[in-house]
């Protein structure tokens, strides 16, 4: 039988690590740094844009974008993990029954468990056998926080995995100084690898000295200087085309780094690294601890290099990001902006394994050692990312995460999780969906992984069983995800809304949310390439019952964002019709729908596709209407007794094609209350008549989208009332006329035409022409 002998150790940990990393699995975005990413990645799936569409809350929205073709801002730094989310997005969109957000999640999984095999690649580099190599590889990705960070969207697990590639490359280049192909690969693949790396997180130029350190020969003459001078200039002419060559994307890294640069907190961040017991190297991956005294062995053998690579690197780490503003690493486990460092640290631990492997008392207090570590990892992915600042928040006085979360033992994250983390939800996917039989599925590639790691002779269908395995397992897990009721998915209301809207959207459509309600769902559910938007929250609006609104104001123009008019100008030029979700209706209590007036005041609402409460899809026309303004001494069209009727405007023109949209805009007021009638909210109606005198068109409702209530109208003050006919689309060229009715809605009754010459109803107000198909 053949077999397959370089691939087992690598499959081994592969399969093992993701195994595991699936059990902790929680496809579910707490940090908002993960937002923008996602967020980044889905407007790539839709649109090829890095636009922030969902999440655009989460950076300023005013000023407006500088290019007038984009409604919102773009992610303008650090792409690559929303390029590689948007591929990912691509697939799970054509895959049924996947959730679009559940499917990024599993991109650190993969991304972790490769950085350990290339753990493993480094231990076979530097001469350690197989046993020893890989278990430097699997106590990476068990016994260290890496374990924890492969169930973010974060980007450090991949700035890790290129950054381990890149010195490997290099690594491999220097021991090799013949000049052959197989050399010139290994040098462009670390050029490639660091630029994808700079792509990641801009901070790759902190370990410029570390790619030096990696290369640096023993002995310095005129031909590696040139080589030096070569390599350095190849770089910077990378990062020149990079600035230049990517359209839409601003690679501001010297200046970002520049303008974040601080040394006031530069001592504090490196001492909390270093000895606090909450945000410590030590306290979140003890079995670094082992790795100091593996550095102390390769010193001993006299193996500099060895030493002063992972040396190099965590002090280009920690002395770059302590200068920086907000160096507490925010949610997580442990200081993520050190996981970088972390594998390049467990390379110390080979020569640990190596020794403990022949000495029986170094295999137990190692061992000790190994599970008081994975213990650690194991309270880190069972507690939800938030509870640490969560329970902070809530004492009395409250503490803080960065302050005595970090130097405090009682407050500390590890703490914290061990006394609280019970008492909450488990963030694990598998418990959240009561999903239980995935457990079977999660040992079933551990098991494979294991056979694969421990046999001298693998079966090469063994390790097709294990890619098998691992592709289907990871499509069961997202199938068994897809009900997530953290997304909303136990809401009927809005599975019915995503049905219409699949059912009815077509190219040339937009949706776009009120706020952020129902964000989630849509963010996981939605998988139309139609582009989705989040509107800016109305400061008029209460968002919370508890505060009083930011601005209070009967001027709808001060009521709604201050960027709403832009971005929503910009969004007009590139759609045709507005799906809009909103959670409020007219029985919301203490609700101006002040972002839903603006639309319907400024737009042309076409018709209410899903009525209940709390959750409505109204479909808008994006054509700007016209400004109240009329001259005074203009005469009235009709009066309707209760209303009058000032102005009529079509301004899209009176030339359709059927199966368009006619846009009707009305400028109405109200009378002195001097004709006898009691103030009510009488509703318009707009119909559309052909010769024959039968109605093929219609839109009713209450002036400006429902939201204009006649009997609070003050006598002569004029609104802008705006209506949407649309056509059918087998409907006859020719001429029709449209007419307007006020009606009663509790009965259906009309109010007369008072400036009419017969009694009638019905005001003929324009005419619009049906153009042949072509």
């Amino acid at each position: 039988m053949r077999v397959i002998r370089p691939l087992r150790a690598p499959a081994g940990i592969f399969l093992i690590l993701v195994g595991l990393y699936l059990s902790t699995y929680t496809g579910v975005a707490f940090s908002g740094d993960e937002q923008v990413s996602l967020d980044a990645a889905f407007s790539l799936y839709r649109r090829g844009t890095l636009e922030l569409a969902l999440f655009n809350d989460l950076r300023p929205t005013f000023p407006a974008p500088p290019s007038v073709d984009q409604p919102v801002i773009a992610l303008d730094l650090e792409p690559l993990q929303s390029y590689l989310g948007a591929l990912i997005a691509a697939l799970a969109g054509a895959l049924p029954g996947v959730g679009m957000t559940h499917a990024l999640y599993l991109l650190n999984i993969g991304i972790t468990a490769l950085s350990a095999v290339m753990v493993f690649a480094w231990g076979r580099l530097w001469g350690y056998g197989l046993g020893v190599a890989s278990g430097a590889a699997l106590l990476y990705g068990t016994a260290t926080f890496a374990w924890v960070h492969s169930r973010f969207f974060f980007r450090e697990p991949l700035f890790s995995l290129l950054l381990l590639v890149c010195l490997y490359s290099l690594w491999r280049w220097r021991i090799n100084p013949a000049p052959t192909r197989r050399r010139t690969g290994w040098l462009f693949l670390s050029l490639v690898t660091f630029g994808g790396a700079m792509l990641t997180k801009v901070t790759a130029l902190l370990f410029l000295p570390a790619l030096i350190a990696a290369v640096i020969p023993r002995r310095f003459g005129r031909r590696t200087l040139l080589i030096g001078a070569a390599i350095t200039a190849m770089g910077f002419l990378i990062l020149m085309g990079f600035a230049l060559s990517v359209p839409g994307v601003r690679f501001r890294y010297l200046g970002k780094i520049l303008s974040d640069l601080s040394l006031d907190q530069w001592a504090e961040a490196v001492r909390a690294w270093l000895f606090s017991p909450g945000a410590s190297l030590w306290a979140f991956s003890p079995i670094l601890i082992a790795a100091l005294v593996g550095a102390w062995a390769l010193i001993r053998a006299r193996r500099w290099r060895q030493v002063a690579l992972p040396l190099i690197l965590s002090c280009c780490a920690m002395g770059g990001y302590a200068a920086f503003r907000g160096w507490y690493s925010g949610l997580g486990w442990g200081p993520r902006y050190l996981l970088p460092v972390i594998p390049f640290l467990c390379l110390w631990l080979l020569p640990v394994l190596q020794w403990a492997s022949d000495h029986a008392p170094a295999r137990l207090s190692l061992g000790v050692l190994i599970g008081i570590s994975v213990a650690v990892q194991i309270v880190g992915v069972s507690v939800p990312p938030t509870l640490h600042g969560d329970t902070l928040a809530v004492l009395e006085p409250a503490r803080y995460p960065w302050i005595e979360g970090v130097w405090e033992l009682p407050y500390t994250p590890l703490v914290i999780g061990l006394k609280e983390g019970a008492k909450g939800p488990s963030p694990l996917m598998f418990v959240t969906t009561h999903q239980f039989g995935l457990i079977g599925l999660y040992a079933l590639l551990i098991i494979i992984g294991l056979i694969c790691l421990r046999r001298h002779f693998v079966p090469r269908w063994l390790i097709g069983a294990g890619a098998l395995s691992l592709i289907l397992g990871t499509y069961v897990v997202l199938r068994a995800a897809y009900l997530d009721p953290r997304y909303g998915a136990d809401d009927p209301l809005l599975w019915e809304t995503l049905t219409r809207l699949n059912t009815d959207m077509r190219p040339g459509d937009a949706l776009l949310l009120n706020d952020s309600t129902y964000r989630n769902f849509f963010m996981n559910y939605y998988k139309r390439r139609e582009p989705i938007y989040r509107l800016p929250d109305a400061p008029a609006e209460t968002l919370d019952p508890a505060k009083p609104p930011q601005i209070v104001s009967d001027n709808l123009e001060a009521q709604v964002h201050p960027y709403l008019w832009t971005m929503l100008a910009r969004i007009a030029r590139r759609s045709e019709r507005w799906w809009f979700v909103t959670p409020y209706s007219p029985f919301s209590p203490d609700r101006l729908r002040p972002t839903e007036h603006y639309l319907a005041r400024h737009y042309f609402p076409i018709r209410e596709v899903i009525r209940t409460d709390p959750l409505r899809l109204l479909l808008y026309l994006p054509v700007e209407a016209p400004a109240a303004a009329v001259p005074e001494s203009a005469e009235r069209y009709a009066d309707f007794g209760a209303v009058r009727l000032w102005a009529v405007d079509l301004p899209a023109g009176d030339e359709f094609s059927a199966g368009a949209v006619v846009p009707v805009s009305l400028l109405l007021d109200v009378p002195s209350r001097t004709w006898g009638e009691p103030p009510f909210d009488y509703g318009v109606n707009l119909s559309l008549i052909n010769r024959e005198g039968f109605m093929v068109a219609q839109h009713a409702a209450l002036p400006i989208g429902g939201l204009g209530r006649i009997s609070l109208w003050r006598p002569g003050e004029r609104h802008r009332d705006n209506h949407a006919l649309e056509l059918p689309f087998d409907l006859a060229p020719g001429t029709y006329v449209v007419s307007m009715s006020i009606y009663d809605w509790r009965d259906n009754s009309k109010l007369l035409v008072r400036t009419a010459q017969i009694e009638t109803t019905e005001a003929h107000i324009a005419r619009i022409v049906i153009l042949p198909k072509r």
